[in-house]
């Protein structure tokens, strides 16, 4: 499916405005491509050691509890057995084809494989995943209808006659406009939805002193910031500010190679400045990633300059080229695959674009062919909403496990010394994907994943207990207190039991 636009009978500066806003040079594609496939394996290694946790029928999340696997995806291969075995065979066939794209061997296929187990993975255990999640199998989505191998790849080695033809081809395609819309989307949206959310980020400025106060997200800088409010005042409305305003400069009208660039160095400062600030996984690595078709061919010409010579020797611009996905040639790809593949993208281009805005305007409901395009999107995994810290409150609130055991002492058993295996939990709970299951488990709607987290400590704890006294029951408490206006300062913690559970029911 193709990766021309079309503007086949438009005029040269009709075509030129379009590429100029919604063109991508090849080799920030290429880069893209070596970037989330070099991301997905890093997923797949830390998410390696908890497989049997998060992804089986025996962990924390079985598939009797879980039914949004094939529910919300469809596709979800995940959701069709609970086996240990199935699920490493489903991480290697990942590994396979997310290295194949990594080298662009057989691009398409291998970008289509791997955004499917991706996002089958996702949904199998969504309790554990975040923005940064959501954000890379939506960029990997519209990554399958974008030509990610014609550059720095093997497929692009087969045919060098045309690569060094078009050295430094731009492509305009409906994919090229969605990889460029969708990181303009999410921080857009997610400003809107912060204005929205209450006077914490606009106009008080406490936004990120609330996040930072909340011990289980603040990372090392963080602790150390808070020590500084009025900086993290101005930080909180720095950051709305190019959340609100960065996409628009992102396609500035005038200027706009120059104020893009400047807009891009803005927000790759603002992510790295949240990273060590924040703990938010995934995220800011991915929200850089996205980033990367931005790039325009000065960028590589720079980096490179026998590129730029020898373009200039032979007279020609780094213009818009039709390039069909894995096929670098010569042959103009059949206009019908192409239609097709534009015609998907934009009718779920439009749905993405309406699913934000209800977002913000929930009373939009979908009809006629928007409410056919969600039914897809949603299927796809591209329902999206972006209400990253939008929604924070003047309460800082933990869980705690108390545990009662057979010597008549209560304790919380994730403070308890017991023994080296018993550490090894203390540090499982320590771990961001963790921290979301953990934490996800004071909802309401939470209460069978509270059931089996509490019978799995309990046989964790008893079985392996090197001596020591045994657990009997456990209970799942929240524990919360709120900051006062003005100074912020804390009152009281109050506790609410959230589920108990008697050892003895626990299976051996």
């Amino acid at each position: 499916m193709g990766a021309g636009f079309p503007t086949s009978g438009a005029s040269p500066g009709f075509r030129a405005r379009w590429e100029r806003f919604f063109g991508c040079d090849l080799r920030s594609l290429a880069a893209l491509r070596i970037g989330l496939a070099s991301a997905i394996l890093i997923d797949l290694a830390l998410r390696l050691p908890e497989i049997g946790l998060f992804y089986t029928d025996r962990g924390l999340l079985p598939r009797s509890i879980n039914p949004t696997p094939l529910g919300v995806f469809p596709l979800s291969v995940h959701g069709y057995a609970g086996g240990t075995a199935f699920e490493w065979l489903l991480f290697g066939v990942a590994s396979v084809f997310a290295a194949m794209m990594l080298i662009g061997y057989r691009t398409r296929l291998a970008t289509a494989v791997s955004w499917w187990l991706l996002a089958s993975l996702q949904f199998r255990n969504p309790e554990i995943g975040n923005g940064g999640d959501a954000w890379l199998r939506i960029t990997m989505f519209w990554c399958m209808f974008a030509p990610l191998g014609a550059r720095w790849s093997i497929d692009a080695g087969r045919h060098l006659q045309f690569q060094r033809r078009q050295a430094g081809a731009t492509v305009l395609s409906m994919a090229t406009v969605a990889l460029l819309l969708q990181p303009a989307l999410v921080y857009f949206f997610t400003a809107i939805i912060k204005w929205q959310s209450g006077p914490d980020w606009v106009p008080d400025g406490s936004a990120i002193t609330l996040a930072l106060r909340h011990e289980y997200w603040a990372g090392p800088l963080g602790h150390w910031l808070l020590g500084f409010p009025d900086l993290l005042s101005v930080m909180t409305w720095w950051v709305f500010g190019m959340e609100l305003i960065g996409p628009l400069l992102l396609f500035f009208p005038v200027f706009t190679a120059p104020i893009r660039a400047l807009t891009l160095i803005a927000f790759v400062g603002l992510q790295m400045g949240l990273a060590p600030t924040l703990q938010l996984g995934f995220f800011p690595w991915v929200s850089t990633l996205a980033l990367l078709p931005f790039l325009p061919a000065a960028f590589w010409e720079r980096l490179d300059p026998r590129t730029r010579v020898a373009r200039k020797a032979r007279g020609e611009q780094p213009t818009a080229t039709p390039v069909d996905g894995d096929r670098i040639d010569s042959r103009p790809p059949r206009s019908g695959g192409r239609r097709v593949g534009e015609g998907i993208v934009l009718t779920l281009l439009v749905y993405v674009v309406f699913n934000n805005v209800t977002t913000v305007a929930p009373r939009f409901e979908p009809r006629g062919p928007v409410l056919w395009a969600t039914w897809l999107g949603q299927a796809l995994g591209l329902n999206q909403e972006w209400a990253m810290f939008s929604l924070l409150q003047r309460v800082e609130w933990n869980l705690l496990l108390l545990g009662d055991l057979d010597d008549g002492s209560t304790r919380n058993v994730l403070d308890a010394r017991h023994d080296e295996r018993w550490e090894e939990i203390r540090r499982l709970h320590r771990k961001f994907r963790f921290k979301i299951f953990y934490l996800g488990l004071a909802s309401d709607q939470r209460n069978p994943e509270r059931r089996v987290y509490a019978r799995w400590m309990c046989g964790a704890w008893n079985r392996e207990r090197a001596g020591g006294p045994s657990l009997v029951a456990v209970e799942l408490v929240t524990r919360e207190r709120k900051f006062a206006p003005g100074d912020g300062a804390p009152q009281p913690w109050q506790q609410r039991s959230l589920t108990r559970h008697q050892c003895a029911d626990t299976p051996g």
